[in-house]
């Protein structure tokens, strides 16, 4: 694994998870209907994953589901302490944050859909 590329994309991804999570929270038609601002939080991010990682792999050699194992992981530590420097003393203010049940169903997508995406270029090679 190229961890520089790794944890580039890495604060990419967070970057891009801030914006997205900003924008629904601040359309009103989607903030009021909480069951519709997690469908589109989850259907956006998964497409925000599936595009950092196959960014990611696109200019490595090397790339498997093992592989997306990995980058899954090093994305979740990355995005985990940019959350603690960064969104919990800023905006949220409550480590109880890292204990949401739906912030693990994140990081399950997270590594699910890394690990499809490296599995997929590797049998395009």
């Amino acid at each position: 694994m190229n961890f520089k590329n790794a944890t580039l994309w890495g604060i990419l991804l967070w970057i891009f998870i801030f914006v997205e999570v900003s924008i629904l929270m601040f359309t009103p038609f989607i903030a009021s209907r909480i069951w519709l601002y997690y469908i589109l939080y989850y259907l956006i991010l998964a497409l925000l994953f599936g595009y950092c990682a196959y960014s990611y792999f696109k200019i490595q050699k090397k790339s498997n589901w093992k592989e997306g194992l990995y980058l899954g992981l090093w994305f979740i530590l990355i995005g985990s302490v940019l959350d603690l420097m960064i969104t919990v003393p800023l905006f949220v203010k409550d480590f109880s944050f890292f204990y949401d049940p739906l912030l693990l169903v994140g990081f399950v997508e997270n590594l699910f859909i890394c690990m499809i995406v490296g599995h997929y270029l590797n049998k395009k090679k």
